[in-house]
């Protein structure tokens, strides 16, 4: 890992230098996933040179064999493409921290009897014909990857739906062998999925469920939670979650039962527009139900991109993932609006818990508009929050 890191004021930007190829990192859980990765690219590594593994491939009738030669005399692979980051969502933010919190204010004080406008708007074909659109797209993105290769994850404990796709390939190329001829190999253990650690039941599901039977189990799970199939069909299809990740942002979700508005949180998914912003959105709904489940129960959800939650004893809570907070013109324009749309909401406390760190600056903005910064806290469903 290059010791230079560059930050946007959000999240650390990472190079990576391996054998398999140069990589980059957007913010810190998805460098320590990508070690996790380069890990078990070296351990495949080892694999594909072993007398045992070569004797599969020749037993096998795949004609392996020149595959795996292949993939053990690979050249050294460069991954590029510097993601776009989230100043875009930030400047995003500034607008929906105001128009969503007056949207809330707006349905309370709505009549039940009122008509939402514009319902029913939009051509039924045309809807039909977008969402179908959507749902192919995302069954090619995801839905190649088969029983042989997810063994070959569960083997390795990592994301079967991983966006590495220098891992991808080399899995499916040695799955092929293992399909026809098993080799019965054993690997250091890795950690398990990162993300899901504390919700161990998901890794087998993922590694063992079909992708197409995952996707109709997490619809399931939603319709049996109530929600409308516009909005299921807009999450579920969304190319920016993968499989695993609709699981894991599910489980999370469904663990805040009784929560007002967490729907708020499904309807941020289902607007992500980029890798970077699946990865911060995911993480902050985690890092809420987490709260929820190991320091003290929510009441509330307001919406907002950011959702803002209220707990059962009045205090107001925002999480945000980040790795290290600057007070720069994008995330301090959308904290000054949030902060200043929420002014007129009671609340016991007003706090803004940080996945990583702040720089000293953005602790004293957010400190002299009357709010609490607390850094790199550490949220465990299995035990109490850590600073």
């Amino acid at each position: 890992v290059k010791e230079q890191v560059r930050n946007d004021g959000f999240m650390n930007y990472h190079l990576v230098d391996s054998d398999f190829g140069q990589f980059e990192a957007y913010g810190n859980p998805a460098l320590a996933k990508l070690i996790q990765e380069i890990g078990a690219l070296a351990q495949l590594d080892e694999v594909s040179k072993s007398d045992v593994f070569l004797d599969a491939a020749k037993r096998s009738t795949t004609g392996q064999v020149d595959a795996v030669k292949e993939f053990a005399d690979k050249p050294v692979e460069t991954v590029k493409g510097v993601p776009g980051g989230l100043k875009k969502s930030f400047r995003k933010y500034k607008r929906d921290a105001k128009e969503g919190y007056q949207a809330a204010k707006d349905l309370t004080n709505r009549d039940d009897d009122d008509e939402s406008e514009g319902e029913g708007t939009e051509d039924g074909a045309e809807l039909l014909s977008k969402t179908s659109d959507a749902a192919e797209s995302y069954a090619k993105k995801w839905f190649g990857v088969g029983r042989a290769e997810r063994q070959w994850h569960e083997k390795l404990g990592t994301d079967p739906y991983t966006t590495n796709e220098v891992l991808r390939k080399r899995v499916k190329e040695l799955s092929q062998v293992d399909a026809a001829a098993s080799t019965g190999m054993r690997f250091v253990p890795i950690p398990r999925i990162p993300g899901a650690g504390e919700l161990h039941a998901l890794n087998q599901m993922v590694w063992s469920v079909d992708p197409r039977e995952l996707r109709d189990l997490n619809i399931k799970r939603l319709v049996e939670a109530g929600v409308e199939e516009e909005l299921i069909e807009q999450f579920m299809n969304n190319p920016w979650f993968s499989p695993s990740a609709e699981t894991v942002l599910l489980a999370a979700l469904l663990d805040m039962e009784g929560v007002e508005g967490r729907r708020v949180l499904l309807e941020t998914a289902s607007t992500t527009e980029s890798a970077e912003e699946g990865q911060f959105d995911l993480g902050n709904i985690m890092l809420l139900s987490a709260y929820h489940r190991s320091v003290k129960p929510l009441a509330q959800l307001l919406p907002g991109r950011v959702a803002v939650a209220i707990s059962e004893d009045g205090d107001m809570l925002k999480v945000v993932s980040v790795d290290y907070a600057f007070w720069q013109q994008d995330l301090a324009g959308a904290i000054t609006v949030f902060i200043d749309s929420v002014a007129d909401q009671t609340a016991t406390t007003r706090e803004i818990w940080l996945r990583g760190k702040a720089s000293e600056k953005f602790q004293q903005e957010v400190t002299s508009r009357g709010w609490t910064v607390r850094e790199a806290v550490e949220l465990d469903p299995r035990a109490g929050a850590k600073k």
